[in-house]
């Protein structure tokens, strides 16, 4: 899987990306597993609805730091519980370790209603995802697939940027269609 990255926004930035909605055209529920997951087979499609990420490096702040705007942005989480925040925090942990993360600011710009089943949170780690990947390769595809299933079922999707895929195990196993 190859995930795309965004446009670059010049100096200091890391990038912009569309994060798109997606819908389930067909979702098909099987047994519970040894998890207590349901296996699921599903296919879903993005949609031209979307929110921006732009990530920047942060100036004064450490660690990441997340603003958001938009004519959605009310009620939308900008703390622990924002998932491009958990995102950019996953990875930077991950690809860095406890030394050396770079400061990273987040400008969400919010235009998918939060809780409409499209995805917009989903969505949105993605296409972080795929910036932070793009600035700073140390991941390999299964372990950025691995920790995009970590933050939600549905942010692999996200991140690998195909307008439609089959999905199975909770989006881990994703086929583009």
């Amino acid at each position: 899987m190859t995930a795309p990255a965004g446009k670059g926004t010049g100096a200091g930035g890391i990038g912009t990306a569309e994060a798109h909605a997606k819908v389930n055209l067909r979702l098909r529920v099987f047994a519970r597993d040894e998890t207590g997951f349901h296996g699921v087979e599903t296919v879903l499609a993005r949609t031209s609805l979307s929110d921006t990420v732009t990530l920047s490096a942060a100036e004064t702040a450490r660690g990441v730091t997340l603003s958001v705007d938009g004519p959605l942005a009310e009620g939308v989480p900008d703390g622990p519980d924002n998932l491009c925040r958990q995102a950019a925090e996953r990875f930077l942990a991950r690809a860095f370790g406890k030394r050396g993360r770079p400061a990273v600011h987040i400008r969400l710009t919010k235009r998918i209603p939060m809780g409409s089943g499209l995805g917009g949170g989903s969505a949105d780690a993605g296409a972080t995802l795929r910036l932070l990947a793009a600035r700073w390769p140390r991941l390999e595809t299964r372990e950025l697939v691995e920790l995009a299933g970590e933050i939600g079922s549905d942010v692999p999707f996200a991140l690998l940027g195909v307008p439609m895929a089959l999905g199975w195990e909770r989006g881990r196993r994703l086929l583009p269609l």
